[in-house]
């Protein structure tokens, strides 16, 4: 293949990709609608696990949103990483317990049923408010230090793998596509 050729097949490829992530992070939330009976009932089942979830980071409870995790459950980094689940739970658990308010909201976008395994494509919106103490260092973690109120947004767009158990749906994995974090400060 010459250069020009292969120059426009990476240009193809580049474009191609860029399609893949405008569809999985578009603009807003869409939700997925499913078509069969099967699908309606994992659908169900799953976005009211996603919804128990987002009420568990509102009302600052972190079993409820570590309560639909199955045992074993792993997480795959943007960048392909493995991460490791306590060092990840004791974050989210400390967050939760430093928060002043919290507010999540989980979207399914697309969702693929094969027998008792759903891969979903998710988008998680979590907005964070948390109080800084006075005595913090100017610049450290987030952009205040005069205990004024940071707020964090993240959202994140993955791809989970639900299996069905007998005691219903578990998150057994879940491979992020894309994760953004901003801060600011809420009296500016």
């Amino acid at each position: 293949m010459n250069t020009r050729a292969a120059c426009c097949v990476n240009i193809l490829v580049v474009a191609a990709l860029s399609v893949v992530v405008t569809f999985m992070d578009g603009c807003g939330p869409r939700t997925y609608a499913p078509s069969t009976p099967a699908e309606k009932a994992a659908y169900n089942g799953i976005s009211s696990a996603y919804a128990s979830m987002d009420a568990g980071y509102a009302e600052k409870k972190p079993d409820m949103v570590w309560a639909y995790r199955q045992p074993g459950f792993g997480v795959i980094d943007q960048t392909g990483q493995g991460e490791d689940p306590d060092r990840m739970k004791a974050d989210v658990d400390a967050k939760i317990q430093m928060a002043d308010s919290i507010g999540c909201q989980s979207t399914i976008r697309n969702m693929h049923l094969s027998g008792t395994t759903a891969t979903i494509y998710v988008r998680e919106r979590v907005e964070w408010s948390i109080k800084l103490p006075a005595d913090m260092p100017k610049g450290f973690a987030l952009p205040t230090g005069d205990g004024g109120m940071p707020s964090m947004v993240e959202t994140t767009v993955a791809k989970d793998t639900w299996s069905q158990t007998p005691q219903g749906w578990l998150l057994a994995n879940r491979v992020v596509t894309s994760h953004h974090m901003a801060a600011r400060r809420e009296d500016q």
